[in-house]
Protein backbone atom coordinates (compact mmCIF):
# COMPACT_ATOMS: atom_id res chain seq x y z
CA UNK A 1 0.00 0.00 0.00
CA UNK A 2 3.09 2.52 0.43
CA UNK A 3 4.81 1.65 -2.39
CA UNK A 4 1.60 1.99 -4.71
CA UNK A 5 -0.56 4.25 -3.35
CA UNK A 6 1.73 6.15 -0.63
CA UNK A 7 -0.44 5.24 2.31
CA UNK A 8 1.69 5.27 5.26
CA UNK A 9 0.19 2.07 6.81
CA UNK A 10 0.95 0.20 10.35
CA UNK A 11 -0.36 -3.58 11.11
CA UNK A 12 -0.97 -4.65 14.91
CA UNK A 13 -1.36 -7.69 16.36
CA UNK A 14 -3.97 -7.64 19.54
CA UNK A 15 -1.11 -5.77 21.70
CA UNK A 16 1.60 -3.84 19.31
CA UNK A 17 2.26 -2.83 16.07
CA UNK A 18 4.43 -5.62 14.24
CA UNK A 19 4.89 -3.67 11.02
CA UNK A 20 4.71 -0.01 9.41
CA UNK A 21 5.21 1.17 6.26
CA UNK A 22 5.99 5.04 5.82
CA UNK A 23 6.49 5.60 9.02
CA UNK A 24 10.18 5.21 10.81
CA UNK A 25 9.88 1.51 12.07
CA UNK A 26 11.74 2.44 15.28
CA UNK A 27 9.59 4.51 16.59
CA UNK A 28 6.65 2.12 15.50
CA UNK A 29 7.55 -1.39 15.54
CA UNK A 30 7.00 -3.55 19.13
CA UNK A 31 5.48 -0.52 20.55
CA UNK A 32 2.55 -0.96 22.86
CA UNK A 33 -1.56 0.26 20.99
CA UNK A 34 -2.87 2.70 23.06
CA UNK A 35 -6.09 2.09 24.82
CA UNK A 36 -8.31 4.24 22.22
CA UNK A 37 -6.88 2.05 19.00
CA UNK A 38 -7.43 -1.02 21.25
CA UNK A 39 -11.33 -0.23 22.02
CA UNK A 40 -11.82 0.90 18.19
CA UNK A 41 -10.25 -3.35 17.19
CA UNK A 42 -13.16 -4.51 19.76
CA UNK A 43 -15.74 -2.41 18.15
CA UNK A 44 -15.28 -4.69 14.55
CA UNK A 45 -15.87 -2.28 12.00
CA UNK A 46 -14.34 -0.34 9.93
CA UNK A 47 -13.23 3.10 11.27
CA UNK A 48 -12.22 6.69 9.57
CA UNK A 49 -11.33 9.89 11.46
CA UNK A 50 -14.05 12.36 10.07
CA UNK A 51 -16.55 10.04 11.02
CA UNK A 52 -16.03 9.86 14.87
CA UNK A 53 -14.16 13.08 15.56
CA UNK A 54 -11.22 13.77 17.73
CA UNK A 55 -7.64 11.92 16.93
CA UNK A 56 -6.45 8.60 17.66
CA UNK A 57 -2.58 7.30 17.67
CA UNK A 58 -2.00 3.80 17.17
CA UNK A 59 1.06 4.41 19.75
CA UNK A 60 1.62 6.85 22.48
CA UNK A 61 3.20 9.98 20.45
CA UNK A 62 2.41 8.83 17.19
CA UNK A 63 0.44 10.56 14.10
CA UNK A 64 -3.32 10.19 14.01
CA UNK A 65 -4.94 7.92 12.70
CA UNK A 66 -6.95 8.20 8.89
CA UNK A 67 -8.45 5.01 8.88
CA UNK A 68 -8.76 1.54 11.07
CA UNK A 69 -9.62 -1.96 10.17
CA UNK A 70 -9.66 -5.12 12.47
CA UNK A 71 -8.45 -8.31 11.20
CA UNK A 72 -10.69 -11.10 12.15
CA UNK A 73 -9.49 -14.42 12.03
CA UNK A 74 -12.54 -17.09 12.53
CA UNK A 75 -15.10 -14.77 14.72
CA UNK A 76 -11.98 -13.41 16.89
CA UNK A 77 -10.17 -10.06 16.67
CA UNK A 78 -6.64 -10.56 15.74
CA UNK A 79 -5.00 -7.26 14.85
CA UNK A 80 -5.55 -4.19 12.88
CA UNK A 81 -4.75 -2.62 9.99
CA UNK A 82 -4.52 1.35 10.08
CA UNK A 83 -3.45 4.08 7.29
CA UNK A 84 -1.87 7.28 9.29
CA UNK A 85 -2.18 10.50 8.25
CA UNK A 86 0.95 12.01 6.80
CA UNK A 87 1.49 14.80 4.32
CA UNK A 88 2.25 12.27 1.67
CA UNK A 89 -0.95 10.78 1.59
CA UNK A 90 -3.17 12.01 -1.76
CA UNK A 91 -5.76 8.62 -1.82
CA UNK A 92 -9.36 9.78 -1.80
CA UNK A 93 -11.09 8.73 1.41
CA UNK A 94 -12.91 6.01 -0.07
CA UNK A 95 -10.42 4.36 -1.66
CA UNK A 96 -7.99 4.50 1.67
CA UNK A 97 -10.58 2.98 3.37
CA UNK A 98 -11.52 0.28 0.90
CA UNK A 99 -8.04 -0.38 0.63
CA UNK A 100 -7.73 -0.62 4.50
CA UNK A 101 -10.83 -3.06 4.64
CA UNK A 102 -8.99 -4.96 1.81
CA UNK A 103 -6.06 -5.45 3.67
CA UNK A 104 -7.56 -6.65 6.53
CA UNK A 105 -9.86 -8.95 4.76
CA UNK A 106 -6.70 -10.52 3.44
CA UNK A 107 -4.54 -10.80 6.40
CA UNK A 108 -7.54 -12.43 8.01
CA UNK A 109 -7.94 -15.07 5.35
CA UNK A 110 -4.61 -15.88 5.39
CA UNK A 111 -3.75 -16.37 8.70
CA UNK A 112 -6.70 -18.59 9.08
CA UNK A 113 -4.88 -20.90 6.69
Amino acid sequence: LHKTCSLSVVICDRDAVIACAGLPKREYTDRKLTPEAEDLMEARQLWLSDDRGGEVSVIEGGLPVSCLMPIITEGDVTGCVASVKTDDTAVPRELEAKLIQTAAGFLGKQLEN
